[in-house]
């Protein structure tokens, strides 16, 4: 987990950056977002779903890496609103 203060420092320490468990993590610990507090009532739900980029669950993203198009409705539809139904 590295912090860094602007996209120019994203982009020059990209190769040093490091992801961590998101229970290392200070919005975890430090229960930020509440994610602690759900994950201590049970009620923290981890969904991943193999070829789907974390920015498909919200829009259709096109892969920097990979240039190959995620559309979001049908992920929205086979692995979201199936849990909330």
């Amino acid at each position: 987990y590295s912090t860094v203060g602007s996209v120019a420092e994203v982009n020059s320490k990209f190769s040093t950056l490091k992801i961590v468990d998101m229970k290392q993590t200070a919005e975890y610990t430090d229960d930020l977002y509440g994610l602690k507090t759900l994950d201590t009532a049970g009620a923290l739900h981890i969904h991943e779903v193999p070829d789907v980029p974390h920015n498909c669950w919200l829009f259709d993203y096109t892969s920097l890496a990979t240039k190959v198009l995620c559309k979001h409705k049908p992920v929205y539809d086979a692995e979201i609103y199936p849990l909330l139904v």
